[in-house]
C-alpha cells in the first residue's frame, strides 16, 4: 500500500501524489522551508511523464511521497486533478517558481547553490540570473557532468555542506535530480532543494520557452516539440497518460 505524503491536501494521479496548492501557496511554502520556519525538504515539479512513470515504480512514488511539495508543472496533471474536483490545483512551472524564489533570494541575502547543465551553460546562466535578480549572488555551483558515487560527486556534496545554502537548484533530469536532492539534504545544511530539469539551459539563453499564451492554453508541449523534435518519443506518452487517467476513474467508480 502507498504511504501518505506530506499533510497538505493532495490528489493521486496514476499513484503520484500531487498537492492541491495554488502558485502563491507553493511560493509561500518554499519561502518558509528556505528560511527555516518549516523543516528542510525538496520539491518535485511533476508532469504527465513523471506520473506515467510512477504508475509502475514504487521507488518513484516513494520519492514523491517524501517530498515537501509535489507541484503540477504540466497542464495534464492540472486537467486530471480538476476532473476529480481539486479546483485549487494550479499549473506551477518549476522555472517560474524558481525565478520568483531567486528574486526573493536576492532581496533577503539567501545563499544559493546550483548543480546541473554543461559547464559553459551554467556559467552563462549564473551571469544572466545575477543580472535579472538584483542582489542575487550565487554562492556555489557545479555542472551536471559527473558520475554517481564518484569522488567528484563527493567533492560537490562537500562544497554544498560548506555553503549550507538556503536554496539548492539541481538540473540532472528526472528522477535523478530528485533522488539527489533527497540524498544531499541530510548532513549538508541545505534547507530547500528543487529539481529543475533543463531550466539552466533556458537561463543560459540556449533554449527559448514557449510564448506565455501557449503556456496558459496548455500548449507548451507543442512548442517544445517544434523547437526540439527529439522530444517526440516523450510526447507519445501523452495519449497514454490521458487514457490511463480515464481508465483509473472508471476503475474507481466500479
Amino acid at each position: 500500500m502507498d504511504a501518505e505524503p506530506s499533510p497538505r491536501p493532495f490528489v493521486r494521479i496514476l499513484r503520484l501524489p500531487v498537492h492541491a496548492i495554488t502558485r502563491a501557496e507553493a511560493l509561500q511554502a518554499c519561502v518558509e522551508i528556505a528560511e527555516g520556519t518549516a523543516p528542510p525538504g525538496y520539491v518535485v515539479t511533476a508532469g504527465a511523464l513523471l506520473a506515467t512513470q510512477a504508475q509502475k515504480s514504487d521507488p518513484l512514488v516513494g520519492l514523491a511521497e517524501q517530498a515537501a511539495l509535489v507541484v503540477a508543472d504540466g497542464a495534464g496533471l492540472v486537467w486530471a486533478a480538476r476532473r476529480r474536483g481539486f479546483r485549487t490545483v494550479e499549473r506551477i512551472p518549476g522555472i517560474e517558481l524558481c525565478d520568483e524564489l531567486l528574486s526573493i533570494a536576492g532581496k533577503r541575502g539567501w545563499r544559493v547553490f546550483l548543480v546541473g547543465a554543461r559547464p559553459a551553460a551554467i556559467l552563462r546562466a549564473i551571469v544572466n540570473l545575477e543580472d535579472a535578480h538584483p542582489g542575487l549572488r550565487i554562492s556555489g555551483f557545479h555542472d551536471g557532468y559527473f558520475l554517481p558515487n564518484s569522488p567528484e560527486e563527493a567533492l560537490i556534496v562537500k562544497a554544498i555542506g560548506l555553503v549550507k545554502p538556503h536554496l539548492l537548484l539541481v538540473g540532472l533530469g528526472q528522477p535523478r535530480q530528485e533522488e539527489w536532492c533527497r540524498a544531499v539534504i541530510p548532513g549538508t545544511g541545505v534547507r530547500l532543494a528543487i529539481g529543475i530539469g533543463g531550466s539552466f539551459d533556458v537561463w543560459a539563453g540556449d533554449v527559448v520557452r514557449a510564448p506565455r499564451w501557449m503556456g496558459r492554453a496548455g500548449l507548451e508541449w507543442a512548442w517544445r516539440l517544434f523547437r526540439q523534435p527529439w522530444r517526440a518519443g516523450r510526447m507519445r506518452n501523452l495519449p497514454g497518460f490521458v487514457r490511463n487517467v480515464l481508465r483509473e476513474e472508471r476503475t474507481a467508480r466500479s
